[in-house]
């Protein structure tokens, strides 16, 4: 059970893929969700339609990363519950920029609080999201990384993206939701500093905004403005073609973010070669391990140098992005389901895990 289920959203992807894996292992399951995109309506069904048995034997697992009605609902349901827990963005990003969603991240931290006697097991996506379950009070956790498909990225390329950005030009990338937390001011400043290094570059900010009309945003959209830069480009939601066009195309991935619960763009830039700058905070240093290069500072003008010296050593970049490929296999979705079979085994007592795929039908 889920609060939004909409197609290529981190959390809806693992959704699905954890439902495929239960039928699999020859469990019944079922996804339900609060809200859902139309093209996901006979893959998901309305929250409140879900009935537990009579038996009282059902697992729940809820995915929990902000404040929601289905919370509530789950809070009352007499089933096991399961907590795979996505990290709440904390409040104060918001206070003064968006009202609505100040409101939903403290009630959702809120929720999460609430909802630790109700809970046998939680599960957080990093070891930082783990702490923090900790720290409210969880006593039974683990971490269960996100998984990630590769076949899905094995998409075609959008022939207009590329087109239109493959002409020769450095193109820096960050992939993210406009949202205060995620610092693209920053992103914005390095590139200003990086464009009078080299002039023949551009900035592809690929990611939806809480409020297309919002302050952040506009707040964005005028330091731009302010600083003369005329190749910073706000791409907005885009389809998987057009997202792996980017990834083809780009020639670093910047983050720069102040609050993350794992952060995904991280390992789509380790599968496409993109090497990775990050700013070294919350979950970020968790997801990368020891790979990508991470800065304790915000020094814009001397990770735009670092950023020529990416592009420009190939001897460099190479053991970069080798060792983040090397990475990426921590977060193969063979393995992951894996760690999740072996935690279903530990609550109820199912078939051993196979990697064959030969499972028990009856559990």
């Amino acid at each position: 059970m889920l609060v939004g289920a909409v197609p290529g959203d981190a959390i809806c992807d693992e959704a699905l893929l954890i439902r495929d894996n239960l039928r699999q292992w020859g469990y019944d399951s079922q996804i339900y969700a609060e809200s859902i995109h139309p093209t996901l309506a006979k893959e998901v069904l309305p929250y409140r339609r879900y009935r537990c048995r009579e038996r009282g034997d059902d697992f729940l697992f809820f995915h929990h990363s902000i404040g929601s009605e289905v919370c509530d609902y789950v809070r009352s349901l007499p089933v096991r519950l399961i907590l795979i827990y996505h990290n709440i963005t904390p409040p104060e990003y918001f206070k003064g920029v968006d009202a609505h969603i100040y409101k939903q991240m403290v009630r959702g931290r809120k929720q999460l609080e609430g909802l630790k006697d109700h809970v046998l097991l939680a599960l957080a996506d990093s070891e930082f999201n783990r702490q923090e379950l900790l720290k409210v009070g969880y006593d039974r956790t683990g971490v269960l990384p996100l998984p990630f498909d590769v076949q899905r990225y094995q998409a075609p390329s959008s022939e207009e993206v590329m087109k239109r950005f493959g002409d020769g030009s450095v193109n820096l990338l960050f992939v993210g939701r406009v949202a205060p937390n995620k610092r693209q001011e920053d992103v914005i400043k390095v590139f200003y500093y990086y464009k009078r290094i080299n002039p023949r570059s551009r900035l592809l900010l690929v990611g939806s905004s809480w409020d297309p009309g919002g302050v952040y945003l506009k707040w964005l959209q005028g330091l731009v403005a302010y600083l003369g830069l005329a190749d910073v480009h706000f791409c907005g939601h885009v389809p998987l073609e057009e997202l792996v066009a980017y990834y083809r195309l780009v020639d670093l991935f910047l983050c720069m973010s102040e609050h993350e619960g794992f952060s995904k763009p991280l390992l789509e830039s380790m599968y496409f070669g993109v090497p990775i700058v990050a700013y070294s905070s919350t979950a970020v240093p968790h997801t990368l391990g020891d790979s990508g290069i991470l800065i304790n500072e915000k020094r814009y003008d001397v990770i735009a140098e670092l950023i020529e010296l990416l592009v420009t050593d190939k001897t460099l970049r190479q053991k970069i992005v080798a060792k983040q490929r090397e990475r990426l296999q921590e977060f193969e979705k063979e393995k992951v389901m894996s760690i999740l079979h072996n935690y279903i085994e530990e609550e109820v007592g199912g078939p051993a895990y196979d990697p064959k795929g030969n499972y028990a039908k009856e559990v």
